[in-house]
Parts: C-alpha cells; sequence; structure tokens
C-alpha cells in the first residue's frame, strides 16, 4: 500500500515542475532588480544634485577670488591717493580741480 502513495507524491511534485512557467529563481531576481533600481534612481539624483552644488560653489569661488583682486586694486589706489603727489594731482585733474600755486615767503625787510 505504500507505494501507490508514494507514486502520487512524485506525480504531484512532477505536475508541479511542469505546471512552472518560470524557473524557481526568478522571483529572487525580479527582488534583487527592483533592489538594484531604487538604488541607483536615489543615488543619481544624489549624484545630479551633487553636481549643482558643486558647479555652484565653483562660481561662487571664482566670483570671490574676483572681488578679492578688485579689492586689493583698489586698497593700492587708496595708498597712492594718500601718499603720492602725481596720482593726487592726476585724479585732481580729472576732476576738474586746479592746482594749488604755492605761495613763496617774503622775506623780512
Amino acid at each position: 500500500m505504500r507505494k501507490p502513495q508514494a507514486k502520487v507524491i512524485v506525480r504531484r511534485k512532477a505536475e508541479k515542475k511542469a505546471a512552472r512557467k518560470f524557473p524557481a529563481w526568478t522571483p529572487y531576481a525580479a527582488a534583487i532588480s527592483l533592489t538594484l533600481m531604487v538604488m541607483l534612481t536615489i543615488n543619481f539624483r544624489a549624484f545630479t544634485k551633487y553636481s549643482e552644488e558643486q558647479s555652484a560653489n565653483e562660481e561662487l569661488t571664482r566670483k570671490v577670488e574676483d572681488l578679492n583682486d578688485e579689492n586689493l586694486g583698489l586698497q593700492e589706489d587708496i595708498y597712492y591717493l594718500r601718499t603720492d603727489p602725481k596720482k593726487i594731482e592726476g585724479e585732481a585733474k580729472k576732476l576738474g580741480l586746479k592746482p594749488r600755486k604755492e605761495k613763496i615767503a617774503e622775506s623780512a625787510k
């Protein structure tokens, strides 16, 4: 009597295997694929945002360098305007001012 039951069980397993339309590893592959796609999507978004932030940082750094160069030039101009008489005279001419006439002290008689 035991043998007919064993044959029935073997037949059921064979029928189940024959009824499958895809291999047993397919659900695992699908889960792994979906996980990878989600990870790639998140990483791509993060990489895109990082690239935008990096380019904005480079642009701001360039602007800061330009402003520092301009600031140094202006500081140099201020220094020369305070100390160099020729520079002062040149700027006065640009503004339409006439140079002062020097007064010569007369000797006492």
